[in-house]
């Protein structure tokens, strides 16, 4: 089976309270290559968020949530979106992360 690299998000997955310290950090999400990188990820046809989502998967774990409830781990296709969702707020004092 495929594990991911220790040099490649490695600290992430080497020791999941490192995980949840992450989270526990209010941080919103963590944006993944949804394309490959690399060229094995090129020869194998796949990509890091798949390969993360696998990994999770094959492991019978439950992917992480932030403290929104919403998805930690995201495809980085779905940056902008997200960015634009946050910035539709003109009026700086407004904008909430709550939905985020």
């Amino acid at each position: 089976m495929w594990q991911l690299p220790s040099y490649r998000l490695g600290w992430l997955y080497e020791n999941k309270s490192k995980e949840f310290d992450v989270v526990k950090a209010a941080y919103l999400a963590m944006y993944c290559p949804d394309v490959s990188v690399s060229e094995e990820q090129l020869a194998d046809n796949n990509n890091t968020y798949d390969l993360i989502i696998a990994s999770y998967k094959a492991q019978g774990s439950t992917l992480p949530t932030n403290i929104n409830g919403k998805p930690f781990i995201r495809k980085l296709s779905d940056l902008y979106g997200d960015l634009e969702a946050l910035l539709i707020e003109s009026d700086i004092r407004k904008r909430t992360t709550v939905n985020f």
